[in-house]
């Protein structure tokens, strides 16, 4: 698989979460257009104001459980590639349940858009959701 142009546009989902924040720096370092999907407008301001650059924008998914959520931003956005980075993490989390869902329905809902709309290069990821809550029901 080559590697993305320095001119790539990229969407970043989940942009305002720990791993995401780094991914899309390093992305805006080496050259390329970032556009960040985040819960809520004040998310994607603060990340606005963080950045500084006009190689980055936002859109707002509110919930990446929700059917076609990615759907609007991947096809009006005409992407290069996607970094699926969004995945909830909570220490407080009493059922597993509300950690796995959205890990698996929003990389379930970012893959079928990028199918759906032509997309060749998804990069998936995500940092210590399993942790403490390893599903032992498999």
């Amino acid at each position: 698989m080559p590697a993305v142009s320095t001119s790539s546009k990229i969407l970043v989902t989940g942009a305002s979460g720990f791993l995401a924040t780094h991914v899309v720096r390093s992305l805006l370092d080496e050259g390329h257009e970032v556009v960040g999907t985040v819960r809520n407008p004040s998310k994607g301001d603060y990340l606005v104001n963080l950045y500084k650059s006009d190689k980055f924008s936002y859109v707002v998914v509110e919930d990446i459980e929700a059917a076609n959520a990615f759907d609007v931003a991947v096809k009006e956005g005409k992407f290069d590639g996607i970094a699926h980075v969004a995945s909830p993490f909570h220490t407080n989390v009493k059922d597993p349940k509300d950690l796995i869902g959205p890990a698996v329905g929003g990389t379930t809902n970012i893959l079928e858009s990028a199918l759906k709309f032509g997309l060749k290069e998804v990069v998936l990821s995500t940092y210590n959701t399993l942790k403490e809550h390893f599903p032992t029901d498999f």
